[in-house]
């Protein structure tokens, strides 16, 4: 959790951060006051992210309610391991070094967290102690009208956050009067605007997120900022550019190093740079235009920001019992729900489970059900369901409109019955009906065709294995046990196929709604499996494409069809189990973007391992 906190906080920083420079473009074009922003860029980084976080900007799924977007369905057919050797050895977790180092980070974020904020602070604490005893031995003396602190070589610069004083160092002195007077003015505008109070706010912030690179940047930035703005008062009292700039350079041959909380007059060569282009840069023409143009750059990084997904937080023993528990498990109605290329054309979330003494048992919910509104909101999917519950005080009643075999009935679900004292532990979610429970709230055209093509594909024999993956053993990490289905041989698949281009000749290809998602997870096994027509293939192809758009074809089959008909595959389909490790049967198209494809489609992670017989990988 706290890692998952911490890489919150730097993405949402860093999102922040380049949103704010690009405003800084903006406000540098009207030489308007900029330290301001990166002040305030700080504070959302820090504030903002963790705001979202314990305020739950995207109301997150509690325990309890448990939904899957999509169908853990094997796609059978496209890898050759009969279902009689799948699944009959363990396999060993094998940890990479990005794994390693990544559960080292999970296991010691809190000690990094904690331990880099008490070095920081130890540090401004050390160089407090040091500024305090340098001080004692720091000749005070007026230079001009101005009470300065003359150094040995330390400055020019302002030193305390607090109780700020003008340092300046004694090779200064000898300087030309107008190399001195610009000093002095610089130094004294840093106090009368307050700089040390914008800079120990700063470090503050600094200080709670010290391992945040981004939060780094951003003070780099805003002590940037603070001296443009500081350059940008001390010519408006009547100082010219030119001599202001050549004074800078003078200064900056011979100052050293600064503390980190110092605001000195002078820093790195390449910020003098930009402070220099700053103040010789006249307003652009057309300025609003460019305002305009540099804000419409901003915004989408800050809604960008404000859309990353915080990290959940586990329930505590105070707060258990302020969440509410609905006690079912979900699944989506629409097998194509998870997948952001498909327009979903059927909405609502399917029971997959009741929990006993629950909410949702003594409201009357069966498994099986389809929950169509939720307090009088319609429910779109499984997600959209679980997130409204998440809303709710402890003691709602709410309404919950329901269908159980075609007849709409409404139940009312009373929170402030209270929940089982102790959430129940997660148990095998058995998938192999949720496609018969689909069905039953689908108008289906062609119910007797729905019905051979089932038969033809062996899907109650396949639903059984499915069965039998569920009620076992939790697989190992990254490995998959449930995409090596039952063969269906290229010989003994020649008469089905035949009969599918029968059916595709008399009603098109068998859609969703033409036979049920079972019946169309039929017929894209049957013709997976025709692996010696690469003809009838491309055909099927070509007619699903169309019906994808609709939402009338699985996509897995859809991916797997595609994968079977081009070369390169391009969702990573066609793989065989190889001594344990999961093998791509043809080349991937650009693999560095295979989980966006696959994502697109609502298709998980294509595992690393996999558990199945030994076999010898394919001759090229």
């Amino acid at each position: 959790m706290i890692a998952a906190l911490m890489l919150y906080i730097t993405l949402f920083s860093m999102l922040v951060g380049v949103a704010a420079l690009a405003v800084e473009r903006a406000l540098a074009l009207g030489s308007w006051p900029r330290r301001g922003l990166w002040v305030g860029a700080m504070a959302l980084s820090l504030i903002g992210a963790t705001g979202m976080t314990l305020g739950g900007h995207a109301p997150r799924i509690v325990t309890g309610e448990t939904h899957t977007l999509t169908t853990a369905k094997p796609a059978s057919g496209l890898l050759p391991i009969p279902a009689s050797q799948a699944l009959t050895r363990p396999l060993p977790v094998r940890r990479t070094a990005a794994a390693v180092a990544g559960q080292f980070l999970g296991a010691h974020a809190k000690s990094v967290w904690i331990g880099t904020s008490v070095l920081l602070l130890g540090i401004y604490a050390a160089g407090a102690l040091r500024l305090r005893s340098a001080r004692k031995r720091w000749q005070r003396q007026t230079v001009g009208k101005y009470p300065v602190f003359i150094t040995p070589d330390l400055g020019p610069a302002v030193f305390g956050l607090l109780r700020p004083v003008i340092v300046l160092p004694r090779w200064l002195l000898n300087e030309p009067p107008e190399t001195l007077d610009v000093a002095l003015a610089h130094e004294n505008q840093h106090i009368v605007a307050r700089d040390p109070a914008l800079l120990l706010a700063a470090l503050l912030l600094l200080a709670v997120t010290a391992w945040n690179l981004p939060l780094w940047w951003q003070l780099r930035r805003l002590k940037l900022a603070i001296e443009i703005d500081c350059d940008t008062r001390v010519l408006r009292q009547g100082v010219q550019r030119r001599p202001y700039a050549d004074a800078l350079l003078r200064i900056n041959r011979y100052a050293g190093t600064m503390p980190l909380e110092a605001i000195a007059i002078v820093g790195h060569i390449s910020q003098l740079e930009q402070r220099i282009r700053a103040m010789m840069t006249e307003r652009p023409r057309h300025l609003r235009m460019w305002v305009a143009g540099w804000t419409v750059v901003a915004m989408p990084l800050l809604v960008g920001a404000t859309q990353l997904d915080p990290p959940s937080r586990p329930p505590s023993a105070d707060s258990a019992t302020q969440r509410v528990y609905l006690g079912i498990g979900l699944a989506d109605l629409d097998v194509n729900a998870g997948a952001a290329s498909v327009t979903a054309a059927r909405h609502g979330a399917i029971v997959t489970y009741v929990n006993s003494g629950s909410v949702a048992e003594h409201a009357g919910i069966r498994r099986g059900d389809l929950i169509v509104e939720f307090a009088a909101t319609p429910v779109t999917n499984a997600r959209a369901l679980a997130k409204a519950v998440a809303q709710l005080a402890p003691d709602a009643r709410v309404p919950v409109l329901i269908e159980r075999a075609g007849v709409d009935q409404t139940l009312t679900a009373d929170f402030s019955i209270l929940p089982p004292p102790r959430v129940q532990t997660a148990q095998p979610i058995d998938t192999s009906d949720w496609d018969a429970l689909r069905d039953a709230h689908l108008p289906i055209a062609q119910p007797q065709l729905r019905d051979e093509l089932i038969q033809m594909a062996q899907l109650p024999a396949f639903d059984q294995l499915l069965k039998a993956v569920s009620q076992g053993a939790p697989l190992p990490p990254d490995t998959s046990g449930i995409s090596v289905g039952p063969r269906m041989e290229p010989g003994s698949n020649e008469a089905h196929v035949r009969r599918l281009k029968a059916i595709i000749d008399q009603y098109g290809w068998p859609t969703v709604s033409m036979v049920g998602v079972r019946g169309a997870t039929a017929a894209g096994m049957i013709a997976s499996a025709a692996r010696n027509d690469p003809a009838f293939q491309a055909e099927v192809l070509k007619l699903m494409e169309p019906l994808l758009r609709r939402d009338e074809v699985p996509t897995m089959y859809y991916a797997g069809m595609f994968d079977a008909v081009h070369m390169p595959q391009r969702f990573g389909m066609l793989s065989e189990c190889v001594n344990g490790e999961l093998k791509p049967t043809k080349p991937i198209e650009d693999p560095q973007h295979l989980q966006e494809r696959r994502s697109a489609l609502g298709l998980p992670k294509l595992a690393k391992f996999c558990i199945g017989p030994p076999v010898s990988a394919p001759a090229p």
